[in-house]
């Protein structure tokens, strides 16, 4: 089942790859290459779940690795430096769960890679997630020149942010928080235990 999902998810990443290839707008291509890495997030996780032993939980890790990998290679050019710095807990989640952290992920990454990262300087990616007690604390932050108005973040209305607002709110039951540190820092905490 795992392997057709993936596959299924890959005719629609071709389509959309397709559709790039012909558009000439750059914010068409835009739009377009963001749907498709979109869809590669989630075909990712059933990818993981085909290859491992387990066909209903994967590996936190090997899937934000891969994951960070993959977007790197879609928004990140040749000439662009960028260290990822990857801290992450032994974490063993279902599928539904992966699916709303990698989406998370993939967008605040895209916004680092968008907005924060130069070709002409160390550029640097920091995602931590660790278990504490009963909670998961992920944190993501670059090193680029943070925000001066923090709070358009909560009221965003791109795509992009009202997909980590809503699944951030309504599927994770979590906080989030945005600050300056030295770049731009996101803080979600959430509950280990899902609903059933």
């Amino acid at each position: 089942m795992h392997h057709r999902v993936k596959n299924n998810m890959e005719i629609i990443s071709s389509l959309l790859a397709m559709q790039l290839r012909r558009a000439e707008d750059d914010e068409v291509k835009y739009i377009l290459k963001q749907s498709k890495s979109r869809i590669n997030t989630m075909a990712l996780v059933h990818e993981f779940l085909y290859l491992g032993e387990n066909l209903a939980y994967i590996n936190l890790q090997d899937y934000i690795k891969r994951l960070v990998q993959d977007i790197k290679e879609l928004y990140i050019s040749q000439n662009t430096d960028l260290k990822v710095d990857l801290h992450i807990d032994k974490l063993i989640f279902s599928t539904n769960r992966c699916i709303q952290i990698g989406m998370v992920l993939h967008e605040l990454c895209v916004n680092a890679l968008k907005y924060a990262f130069k070709e002409d300087r160390d550029n640097l990616l920091c995602i931590h997630i660790k278990k504490r007690l009963d909670k998961i604390h992920v944190k993501i932050r670059d090193n680029g020149e943070g925000l001066k108005d923090i709070n358009c973040l909560y009221k965003s209305e791109s795509i992009g942010m009202q997909l980590i607002h809503s699944i951030v709110e309504d599927q994770l039951d979590a906080t989030i928080e945005f600050k300056n540190n030295n770049g731009l820092e996101c803080n979600i905490i959430f509950s280990k235990d899902e609903e059933e």
